[in-house]
């Protein structure tokens, strides 16, 4: 999420760094992206799984106003 910055980064710019999102959501003042990406790392004898949510929100002209990162397992 480092690489994205609110009030410059486009919806654009976001779909083409990340694919296409898990689900978008119309809003009356622009449109929320969703993405669920799950992480596994491997080791010897155990196999740990980190799920995350990032959520982008953008206003009307497609311009990043919010974004937040939550851990879902």
């Amino acid at each position: 999420m480092s690489k994205f910055h609110v009030g410059r980064t486009t919806e654009n710019q976001v779909i083409e760094a990340l694919g296409n999102p898990t689900s978008t959501v119309p809003t009356p003042d622009g449109t929320t992206i969703v993405y669920d990406q799950k992480h596994i790392l491997t080791l010897t004898a155990i196999t740990l799984t980190k799920e995350v949510q990032e959520t982008f929100e953008f206003d009307k002209k497609g311009i990043l106003r919010k974004m937040t990162r939550h851990r879902i397992s």
